[in-house]
């Protein structure tokens, strides 16, 4: 065997070199493995941080919306038609921003969205008209009553995705 080793130590020395280049071939892939994996995770984690940062951005313009709604109806109670064009016009606001989160929302919470925004325009329109014509003023109550369901509608769609972010944070 000595003997062999003396003869072939050039190509003992090839093999034991490529087994060792194997054996570091090997780990490298796996570390490359282990890195593609842990980036992965990573990506995925930024994911879920701006998907709930998104998430509660949207619950508080939510929030604001149905505070504004709740200002609409005092102010139609008031017959204080001045001062409501403006909430109606900030209200509009906050229903485009919340159109535009690019929530899953249901079908039927895109229909609550949608027509809220084009009943706010209207009843601006109509509010103005009155304000520079100084016609008779519409009829608040049948306005709150339309103000309030859209209210209920975007509470029940506040409940849902505060509930949807909290089951993500548990998860």
């Amino acid at each position: 065997m000595k003997q062999f080793l003396t003869e072939h130590w050039g190509d003992t020395a090839s093999v034991a070199g490529l087994v060792v280049s194997l054996v570091g071939f090997v780990i490298a892939i796996r570390q490359a493995s282990r890195a593609r994996t842990a980036a992965q995770r990573a990506e995925i984690a930024a994911n879920q941080i701006r998907s709930t940062i998104y998430g509660f951005d949207l619950l508080q313009n939510l929030t604001a919306l149905t505070q504004i709604l709740s200002e609409i109806v005092t102010l139609h109670r008031h017959a204080a038609w001045q001062a409501v064009v403006e909430r109606y016009a900030t209200a509009r606001k906050f229903v485009v921003a919340i159109q535009a989160a690019g929530f899953a929302f249901s079908v039927k919470e895109k229909e609550v969205v949608a027509s809220l925004r084009r009943q706010l325009a209207e009843m601006e329109k109509k509010v103005e008209r009155v304000i520079v014509s100084e016609n008779r003023p519409p009829d608040a109550s049948r306005y709150n009553e339309t103000i309030r369901q859209f209210q209920d509608d975007i509470t029940q769609m506040t409940v849902r995705i505060r509930t949807k972010l909290e089951q993500r944070d548990v998860n």
